[in-house]
């Protein structure tokens, strides 16, 4: 396979780990909309019994969907390997691995055991309040609003299960779906830091820009598609200006900015190279532009 062709194959797993999330998300929702229904009558009568049922929820379907979370996480090593191996890189892939196994656990919140660690990312998803907040405040009006009950049912199915756009009004999202928008990106930042962790251990310093381009895509990522990087033009890239950059900015986890799906691809110098003429290599094995 060509060097394109194998980042595109992890680059397809992570959209894979991506939609299930996003599948997992919306049944999340549906699940706890049916359980609400069983008992709607009594939620309108009384909104205290939603906390009980909230509680439940977290317990049994949104403590586990996190773990699920983090599982998939922890597959991206297994990834890297894949990819350098797929490319003929020897190595010592165990000695590999283990360090980027060691930096998602920090970085999210994961214990040995695959748990959450107590304040750590993936466990303050588990315990945001927002979705519960807003639901009590939804039933509390409708309760003292005299809402009658076929309202009720719809403003919670909004809430719970969003809206899908239509040909004249636009997408709502979920309650759990703005509570995960903020964690969109997770699968392609931590692709990035786990590239340039490996690339740094192997010694490469040239990185394949991917993802290809769609309508949507920014200037900054239309320019840098499908085109080899050094590591010192990529620090650099902290000091533009582009649409979409975010504040802070880190080059190599956000690349073209929030929701961008490219990713920064090590390759060995001689592949560096081919795709990119212009590079040379010094007496040390370092690349150079000419």
């Amino acid at each position: 396979m060509t060097p394109e062709q194998v980042a595109r194959a992890r680059l397809n797993a992570l959209d894979a780990f991506q939609q299930e999330r996003e599948r997992l998300i919306a049944e999340m929702g549906q699940e706890l909309y049916e359980a609400l229904l069983e008992r709607i009558a009594e939620l309108l009568d009384n909104p205290d019994a939603l906390r009980a049922i909230l509680l439940d929820f977290a317990r049994n379907v949104h403590l586990p969907f996190v773990l699920r979370y983090a599982e998939q996480l922890l597959e991206l090593p297994a990834l890297q390997q894949t990819y350098f191996e797929a490319l003929g890189v020897a190595a010592n892939y165990a000695a590999l691995r283990a360090p980027m196994t060691s930096t998602l656990r920090q970085w999210f919140g994961i214990d040995a055991q695959g748990g959450l660690v107590e304040r750590g990312f993936l466990a303050s998803l588990v315990a945001d309040t927002a979705a519960e907040r807003e639901l009590t405040t939804f039933a509390y009006q409708a309760h003292f609003s005299g809402m009658g009950i076929t309202d009720y049912r719809a403003g919670l199915k909004l809430l719970i299960t969003g809206q899908p756009a239509t040909a004249t009004t636009p997408a709502v999202q979920s309650v759990y779906q703005r509570l995960y928008a903020r964690s969109a990106d997770t699968f392609s930042q931590a692709d990035r830091l786990l590239q340039a962790q490996a690339a740094e251990r192997l010694g490469f310093s040239a990185y394949l820009y991917q993802g290809g381009l769609i309508a949507s895509s920014r200037p900054f990522c239309k320019t840098r598609n499908g085109k080899v990087w050094l590591a010192a033009e990529i620090d650099g890239w902290a000091d533009l200006k582009f649409d979409g950059k975010p504040d802070p900015y880190d080059p190599w986890t956000q690349l073209g900015g929030y929701n961008c799906r490219h990713s920064l691809n090590a390759v060995p110098n001689r592949i560096a190279i081919t795709l990119r003429p212009e590079l040379k290599e010094d007496g040390q094995g370092r690349l150079y532009v000419e």
